[in-house]
């Protein structure tokens, strides 16, 4: 038996894979039936401003409001590596990670909105028609594994973890201008790192154009990998490694999906005043608190018995997490001797 579903993807890179990860049968169920998802991709908020041509309705002539963004698929595969501001296109982004899974196809706007797939649900999904709640890929197992594993190993990204006794994973920043630690807090937690484990890696990650701070290469233990990896290779690199030290960015879904050890930088953000609700949305609903392979620094809160966050504190700044903090979190996943 086939099985249909669609996605609408929408906003930064980070959004779209947290839509990914909600799905949390999603592994199991690929491996033990003939699933196929068709996919497209819009820009944030599009599908209410074209439904509000219509008056509201999501429907018209019986058929799914037609929503012309990225509307062909060729649209998706543009050859563009970055933006003017140096990050993903999420469009192309999405277009070269998603090709390493075969049971997602990328359509047209016009046919995935017509077509009766029936739509998975997520944080941004208003039970379009053709949603169906009683059939979606999220708790049809038990101990379910969610998410999207690369089983295709990349050559140029394992030759770097060869002979490694340790392998540390650091994004240097986010897309908020607040989600950078400062230069001096990495030098630090280097230092301490390479001093604990004299075998070990460290590999900075980032967007294509994210300039590097020299200082931070004093070592030639530390590998900037910022320009000259692929999206991919990227993800790829960041479920191998041993430890993801990060911001509240895209990457924590991605070592999600593989439960690997992460360690991330948490704090108030000017864009979102409300800390009970920033962490429900973009930690909770995916299974980043209370899990014993995520270390939340930055952050305090409480949890009912049906695990919703009942209350949250963030420090004001990111710099506000010592590097003493870092190395101690992740001193805290070695079993004791």
């Amino acid at each position: 038996m086939t099985n249909f579903y669609k996605i609408r993807f929408f906003g930064g890179l980070g959004d779209c894979l947290k839509m990914i990860t909600e799905q949390t049968s999603i592994y199991q169920f690929h491996k033990e039936n003939r699933l196929l998802i068709y996919w497209v991709y819009s820009d944030m908020n599009i599908v209410d401003l074209v439904y509000s041509r219509f008056n509201g309705s999501k429907i018209k002539n019986n058929q799914w409001a037609y929503i012309r963004d990225y509307d062909k698929v060729e649209d998706y595969n543009t050859g563009h590596t970055t933006t003017v501001s140096g990050s993903y296109p999420v469009h192309q982004a999405l277009h070269d990670l998603l090709k390493e899974f075969n049971f997602f196809y990328l359509t047209d706007q016009n046919y995935f909105a017509n077509c009766d797939a029936i739509e998975l649900n997520n944080f941004r999904c208003n039970k379009y028609p053709n949603y169906n709640p009683n059939r979606q890929l999220k708790g049809l197992y038990k101990d379910e594994k969610g998410g999207l594993i690369f089983q295709q190993d990349d050559h140029y990204i394992m030759s770097l973890l060869e002979g490694v006794e340790k392998s540390f994973c650091f994004q240097l920043s986010g897309s908020n201008s607040q989600k950078i630690y400062d230069v001096n807090h990495h030098i630090k937690i280097f230092k301490m790192l390479l001093d604990a484990y004299p075998k070990s890696k460290i590999f900075l990650i980032d967007k294509p154009n994210y300039v590097v701070d020299q200082s931070l290469l004093f070592d030639d233990r530390i590998v900037s990998l910022i320009g000259k990896v692929s999206i991919v290779q990227c993800a790829k690199l960041i479920q191998k490694v041993d430890y993801l030290i990060a911001p509240d960015s895209y990457s924590k879904y991605i070592r999600k999906w593989v439960d690997g050890k992460q360690i991330l930088l948490c704090h108030k953000l000017d864009c979102h005043p409300n800390e009970r609700q920033i962490l429900h949305d973009a930690f909770n609903i995916v299974g980043l608190c209370n899990n014993p392979d995520v270390k939340l620094l930055g952050v305090t809160y409480t949890t009912n018995n049906k695990n919703e966050i009942q209350s949250a504190s963030f420090v004001p700044t990111m710099n506000d997490i010592s590097p003493e903090e870092i190395f101690n979190a992740i001193q805290s996943y070695q079993p004791s001797s």
